[in-house]
């Protein structure tokens, strides 16, 4: 937790869905949706004391990770001005610039994100790096 001399507890979000035939892909967490949407069904879990916008910040980070299809690192680094990407965030809802979002993947492509917030960004992007690498 930042600030409270305790140790850092991050909030964690999976993001994961398969593709459906018409080449849409489907977000949730458990089971596979087969659905022409993107579903993002948050599962976390925030220890006390926690700043309020850890609870929104790790889903957002999972969902800008599998929607573009990279860390939210490396959108920010995109998304700057004279970037191939510059105001991206301005014109797609939910997407965040903050490190901390890895895409996971398989050898069929991305197959979901984690999104990791309530630490400073070098520690969330840690979290998410080892939460990714389990995968």
């Amino acid at each position: 937790m930042r600030g409270s001399g305790s140790p850092f507890m991050p909030t964690a979000m999976i993001a994961g869905g398969v593709g459906s035939p018409g080449g849409r892909s489907s977000v949730s967490i458990g089971k596979p949706q087969l659905q022409p949407s993107v579903e993002v069904a948050p599962t976390w879990v925030v220890p006390s004391g926690m700043p309020a916008s850890a609870r929104s910040d790790a889903p957002h980070k999972a969902y800008t990770a599998v929607s573009v299809r990279m860390t939210t690192q490396q959108l920010a680094q995109f998304s700057q001005p004279a970037g191939p990407l510059y105001g991206i965030a301005a014109n797609i809802p939910n997407l965040t610039l903050v490190g901390g979002g890895i895409p996971l993947c398989t050898a069929d492509g991305v197959v979901g994100a984690v999104g990791v917030s309530g630490g400073s960004v070098e520690q969330d992007i840690e979290v998410a790096e080892a939460m990714a690498a389990a995968f």
